[in-house]
């Protein structure tokens, strides 16, 4: 056995990397979360919206971003096969329902049009039915999702942006 000495030096020695490891595990923790708050979130221009009719799926990058105030260009509007199905499910990823967002359906008679918006994390999946609830004679023709997003203007900055998906009908 040894000395007391020695056993209050070991004693000393297994505190200090208890210490050590303390401190190493904590550090790592603070520059993981920093890192994890830090971290540059997907571009609105590359996040992308799913519409599915039964197996069929149409998947949409923004028809538009836009700063507000400024001129904004269109882009394409996705299109799906809505003939013989009662409803669209739209699916929106993680980016977006974290976010209040808003689904606008139009109809072939503008009476039937609909906005539902979506509070953060309400849902990020929305059935839209084919046919409008008030009038079975109205027909889908757009869907149009849109939200508010942080998005980088002309010099890098960051601003807000408008971020909108549309999807048309095929049938329509």
């Amino acid at each position: 056995m040894g000395t007391k000495k020695t056993r209050d030096q070991r004693s000393v020695a297994m505190l200090a990397v208890i210490a050590v490891v303390i401190v190493a595990i904590v550090a790592a923790l603070y520059f993981y979360m920093d890192w994890r708050n830090n971290r540059p979130g997907t571009p609105p221009q590359e996040i992308e919206v799913t519409a599915t009719v039964g197996e069929n799926s149409a998947t949409a990058t923004p028809f538009s971003v836009c700063e507000f105030g400024q001129e904004c260009p269109e882009g394409t509007v996705s299109t799906i096969d809505v003939d013989g199905a009662e409803t669209v499910r739209i699916s929106v990823p993680r980016d977006v329902s974290v976010l209040q967002w808003s689904l606008l359906s139009i109809y072939d008679d503008p009476a039937a049009n609909s906005e539902r918006t979506f509070t953060p994390g309400e849902a990020n999946e929305v059935d839209v039915p084919v046919k409008s609830e008030g009038d079975e004679n109205a027909t889908l023709v757009v869907m149009e999702v849109s939200c508010l997003m942080l998005g980088q203007d002309a010099n890098g900055e960051e601003t807000p942006v408008m971020v909108t998906w549309s999807f048309s009908t095929e049938d329509a």
